[in-house]
């Protein structure tokens, strides 16, 4: 517990102050996001896939809501993009071979 430690020479650490070490610590959930969010090359792939497509901006909007619960493109993560491109592509590869 530490009660009464800073009288214990034994423990001293000098001049340095030690916490006790956090286990799991998180990196800094900005740069996390950052790191995680999607593209601009992401982002353009998707628009040129649902243009492609014939689908309009607010359709797209309804497919992101309803697959990754996210209303804009600008909030899918990098892994999320990636899988919504690889939809996209599925649909316009069935489009093409139909």
């Amino acid at each position: 517990m530490g009660y009464g430690t800073q009288f214990a020479p034994e423990l001293e650490e000098g001049n340095n102050i030690v916490d006790s070490p956090i286990e799991g610590q998180k990196r800094d959930t900005k740069t996390l996001t950052q790191e995680n969010q999607i593209t601009d090359a992401q982002r353009r792939a998707i628009y040129a896939i649902y243009n492609a497509l014939g689908y309009s901006e607010t359709q797209m909007k309804e497919i992101m809501q309803t697959r990754y619960n996210k209303s804009d493109s600008k909030l899918l993560t990098k892994q999320e993009a990636s899988d919504f491109i690889d939809y996209l592509n599925n649909i316009k590869d069935k489009k093409l071979t139909h």
